[in-house]
């Protein structure tokens, strides 16, 4: 075995001083990321003394797949480098050879030594989201933070905020002031066009207290009650009612004046004086600030008409035109000056009501986290960033268990301000020593900021104008360490036609962004070409009609993929991704119609399966029996699933013949449906095993159905997680359960149809951009942001959520926040086209519109000024030409769904009063056969079959093959005696293993009581030789059910042996 010199690894360490302790990769689509990301991380690895030099790196990811890939292929290479023969035809290693000055056996023989400590301690290997490693700091300084060491992690806010909002409505009294404010919440949004029902507005307002953007405006409410904020918006009403009722009140003195001398509307320029005062009286805000002819009037002194009426008019205006004049002055000038102020409390007012509800929402929601135990996934960030403002960083190591010298993040535009103020501690600790730091991001990337992502971080970091390396020494600013920028300038994604259209399309859209800053980004975006010559980009604008807009797009999509098939490339080759799932549900109904198999989002949700949603209807029927819908719904689920009798020939026949029996009734006439119904046995069982046993009576293969499978595990995880009966779970369900979906195998061949979003770090040989005309300058629900008001004196009032929209003469603040979510809008959807465009690999389709209402505010204009920019008049650009793909045979996985038996947990347990005497030996052969027959004739209920008795006791294991059909031989015997037959006849009403208690104490249990016309026959089954204490053991059983008033018949004993022997009295 090669023993190492470990000379020279002085020398390596000294290399890996030199290299630049923080680096910023700028990484486009297609760059390598996570390969430069695998090579730096092994560097760091296999630079190290010893094999544990894995243990002082953190890689941070945003998603437990980028996490999970990049440890599998950080142990992949590092397999690979372990094989001398492999490693040197791997150019990672080669390049980290050369770059440390190491053999390639040295290299190879320190990858294997890392490797092997990595697997004997993989929970050391720190590659996680960052979520995981915000949970484990929280748990290090839960003691310090007040929380319970073994508080449980809530990644459903959705759910804490739900109980938190019941809790308040349920709270609630007549006349108390939350139902006032409540009441006005619920007015302002009814006024906005909102659903009447307050619950989704509520958990709506309530998402902000998880919103790391409202972090900081929420900590100045913080003490701040809904008494105090009423208070304050009282103040600024008044405000603005009396700046209203003085400028109406000037506004009537003139229109008082005006009207005097008979002057009308008409006799001013375009009426525009006379609208202006007007708006005034009537205290309509909308056109308050002056336009350019008010300014002529009023500041350049223009005349009141127009110069071709001078001559009629003059003499009605003279008398009073000074007097007007002087007045619309004072007016304007006031107005002028007020206006940024009166529209800043306006938009205060419009929303303040959500601000008091806010507060009261996050006291309920305290009282639910504390009983609970459960700490919200979107607190996290925040309780780590109070504590750490305080903090030493030795003390957060300490804390932490583990010093971390070399940090990586990867996606770092999308990184919050909360998180990177969390990590930059230990970084620029680690920093200051012998650490280093690596973060990769893509400003044209970032399409989470509704999510927290802040890209501005990434560009101040990458552009070093970022503060967070520098301090103040004696009023001079020093900086800690340097920051090195590099670009990963190549594209190994696409080939080279959809690399060079995407340079050419995106440097041209870079003139119409808001902010130089981003103009910068895109205009700086091209990339090299590292694959193949070819590709195929097609460019078309679809004329907009309303009525045909929708079919016209996915008739386009599906030419392309029935070309794509006819040039060999498979289904999966193809990907359809579009802005909105609603365009996703229609492509999806579209193509299936056409014969096409996709896999969408839609097409994958549980609730698209009719067995689930009968399940759901009839868990919601138990819930609610009294309600008209839930048993409509119930009985259309029961007709669909065809377990219905023939002698309903029609749904609405079968509906209404049921639908409005009380609840009494329609279970007695499901008992008559539905083979083995029994309400009084499902109302005995908990909420998975109803769903079990409903199951069972529906004839639903629940392990064979991917979606029933799915279904089962999301009620079993519910009912373990969430501690509820079958109304808790119907309200999971219409929260958010049916949103859930099912999870494929990978390679089943259809069109994969995704939105962007989703579509983020993929890639697709052929890629479709469908509806490529969503919004490019504004939200598609509006925009609003927080805003500081200290410095504002809004009556005490210290922050406030606006919404955002254009107004010249609005607050200097006010159009400052405008204008930057205006940049950040119109980057956010250049980012949604650059990402979707960037997915392909060989061919890109983008189908977007013209003419379409609107177009100049959506991504229309891009697509417009580039095929003006060209030349293209027709509406069609095309680049390259389509190519021939040859496949290898590839199975289908669609298919695969692997089926097992599923046994309920009351047949898995059994209770038996006989146990063997001695447990060791356990018991004879001719015992066991005899329990075992014993068991096979209990089951003989007159209506299941002897076959099925038997296969199902050869599934559960109680029978083996051998004995089946001996067995059932058997029993085919003594049915036919006809002695017995009477017993087991069909309409025999039949109890078998029923246990009799006794007064004082015990039980027996006869084998079968069969009742024929009101007479009680026993039988009980025997194996092995006739003994007297049998014919007593039945005679016993006789007498207590005389004494129970029943009239006893005959006593039968059946010995079942080979030839079966009947003893009857």
């Amino acid at each position: 075995m090669y023993a190492p010199n470990f000379e020279g690894r002085t020398c390596r360490r000294e290399i890996l001083l030199k290299l630049s302790k923080f680096k910023i990769y700028n990484a486009s689509a297609g760059a390598g990321k996570t390969y430069t990301l695998v090579k730096e991380f092994l560097r760091i690895c296999l630079t190290g003394e010893n094999a544990n030099q894995y243990r002082q790196i953190l890689a941070i990811t945003f998603t437990n797949k980028a996490a999970n890939e990049m440890k599998e292929r950080i142990v992949q290479k590092l397999e690979t480098f372990a094989n001398e023969q492999e490693s040197i035809q791997d150019p990672i290693f080669l390049q980290l050879a050369e770059d440390l000055q190491v053999s390639h056996v040295r290299l190879s023989y320190v990858a294997q030594a890392a490797l092997k400590s990595i697997l004997h301690n993989y929970s050391a290997f720190s590659v996680s989201t960052i979520d995981k490693f915000t949970n484990r700091l929280i748990r290090s300084f839960s003691q310090d933070l007040k929380l319970s060491s073994n508080y449980e992690v809530e990644l459903d806010t959705d759910e804490l905020l739900r109980e938190a909002v019941d809790r308040m409505l349920a709270d609630l009294q007549e006349g108390d002031a939350t139902s006032k404010v409540l009441l006005e919440f619920i007015n302002d949004k009814l006024s906005e066009g909102k659903s009447p029902r307050p619950e989704q507005s509520l958990l709506a307002m309530g998402r902000n207290l998880f919103d790391e953007a409202a972090y900081p405006y929420l900590k100045h409410l913080k003490g701040f009650g809904k008494e105090e904020i009423m208070k304050a918006a009282g103040k600024l009403r008044k405000e603005k009612k009396d700046w209203e009722d003085k400028w109406s009140d000037e506004a009537q003195e003139m229109m008082t004046l005006i009207h005097s001398q008979g002057i009308e509307r008409m006799d001013f320029s375009s009426g525009t004086v006379y609208n202006y005062i007007l708006k005034f009286v009537e205290k309509d805000s909308s056109k308050w600030p002056i336009n350019k002819t008010l300014e002529k009037v009023v500041f350049d002194g223009a005349p009141f008409y127009a110069k071709t009426k001078a001559k009629n008019l003059a003499p009605r205006f003279s008398p009073i035109e000074d007097e007007l004049r002087a007045k619309l002055d004072k007016l304007v000038k006031e107005v002028v000056e007020v206006f940024p102020r009166y529209h800043l409390i306006t938009k205060i007012l419009k929303d303040v009501y959500s601000l008091a509800v806010l507060a009261e929402i996050d006291k309920n929601l305290q009282e639910v986290k504390e009983e609970e135990n459960k700490l919200p996934i979107g607190e996290f960030n925040k309780l780590i960033s109070d504590k750490l403002e305080n903090e030493p960083t030795a003390y957060l190591f300490e804390k932490l268990g583990d010093r971390y010298q070399y940090f990586f993040i990867d996606e770092f535009q999308d990184t919050s301000v909360l998180q990177w103020r969390n990590l930059l501690p230990l970084i620029n600790n680690a920093l200051s020593s012998s650490g280093s730091a690596m973060i990769v991001g893509d400003a044209k990337q970032s399409i989470y900021r509704w999510r927290g992502g802040e890209v501005g971080q990434f560009i101040d970091l990458s552009n070093d104008v970022d503060p967070s390396n520098k301090v103040l020494l004696n009023g001079e600013e020093m900086e800690l360490y340097s920051r090195e920028t590099l670009n990963l300038g190549s594209n190994f994604r696409s080939r080279k036609n959809v690399v060079e259209f995407n340079n050419d399309f995106f440097t041209n859209s870079a003139d119409l962004m808001q902010e130089e800053v981003f103009k910068d980004i895109y205009s700086a975006s091209n990339q090299n070409v590292e694959r193949q010559d070819g590709g195929y980009v097609c460019l078309k604008q679809i004329e907009y009609d309303k009525e045909t807009y929708e079919q016209q797009q996915c008739e386009e999509s599906l030419a392309v993929i029935q070309d794509a098939i006819s040039r060999g490339y498979k289904l999966n080759d193809i990907t359809i991704i579009t802005r909105k799932k609603d365009y996703l549900a229609a492509l999806a109904e579209f193509l299936l119609d056409k014969g096409i198999k996709v896999i969408s989002p839609d097409s994958l949700l549980l609730e698209q399966s009719q067995e689930v949603r009968s399940l759901v209807s009839f868990l919601k029927f138990l819930c609610r029996p009294d309600d008209f819908a839930s048993r409509w719904d119930f009985l259309s689920s029961l007709w669909a699933l065809d377990v219905i009798k023939e002698e309903y020939k029609e749904e609405h026949q079968f509906i209404s013949s049921h639908v409005k029996s009380n609840p009494v009734e329609l279970n007695s006439a499901l008992s008559e449906i539905i083979p083995n119904y029994s309400y009084p046995e499902l109302l005995q069982q908990g909420l998975l095993d109803k769903v079990y046993l409903l199951a069972k009576w529906f004839k639903l293969d629940v392990q064979g159905n991917p979606f029933l499978h799915t279904f089962v595990d999301k009620v079993s995880d519910f009912q373990n997680n969430k501690k509820g009966g079958e109304a808790e779970f119907c309200r999971h369900w219409d929260d958010k359960g049916s949103r859930q979906s099912i999870a494929l195998p990978d390679g089943v061949d259809a069109v994969n149809l995704m939105t962007v979003h989703k579509s983020k770090g993929l890639e697709f040989p052929i890629t479709i951009v469908s509806f490529a005309d969503w919004l490019s300058t504004s939200e598609p629900n509006g925009s609003s942001a927080w805003v500081n008001l200290e410095s504002h004196d809004m009556a005490g009032l210290p922050v406030a959520r606006v919404s955002l929209s254009e107004n010249a003469n609005a607050h200097k603040d006010y159009q400052n926040l405008y204008q930057r979510n205006k940049g950040l809008v119109y980057l956010d959807n250049l980012n949604l086209a650059y990402v979707a465009f960037t997915r392909a690999v060989d061919e890109l389709y983008v189908f977007g519109s013209k003419g379409k209402p609107k177009e100049s505010s959506n991504l229309t204009i891009y697509i417009s000024q580039y095929f003006k920019n060209k030349g293209v008049e027709d509406l069609l650009l095309e680049v390259g030409e389509r190519s021939q793909k040859r496949h290898e045979d590839v199975k289908d996985n669609a298919l695969m769904w692997k089926n097992y038996e599923a046994v309920s947990w009351q047949d898995r347990l059994r209770i038996t009063i006989d146990a063997p005497l001695d447990w060791t030996s356990g018991e004879s052969e001719g015992t066991s056969y005899g329990k075992k027959v014993h068991g096979v004739f209990a089951k003989l209920d007159g209506k299941t079959s002897i076959e099925e008795i038997i296969d199902n006791e050869v599934i559960l294991g109680r029978l083996s093959n051998e004995e089946s059909e001996p067995l059932k031989t058997l029993i085919d015997s003594v049915l036919a005696n006809p002695e017995v037959m009477p017993y087991f006849a069909e309409g025999v009403e039949m109890l078998n293993e029923k246990d009799i208690l006794l007064p004082k104490k015990g039980s027996l249990r006869p084998d079968r009581l069969s009742v024929v016309d009101g007479v009680v026959h026993i039988i009980d089954y025997k194996t092995g030789v006739s003994d007297p204490n049998h014919q007593k053991q039945l005679d016993a059983y006789s007498d207590v059910l005389l004494e129970m008033g029943f009239k006893v018949g005959d006593k039968v004993l059946i010995y079942l042996n080979e030839n079966p022997e009947v003893v009857k009295w």
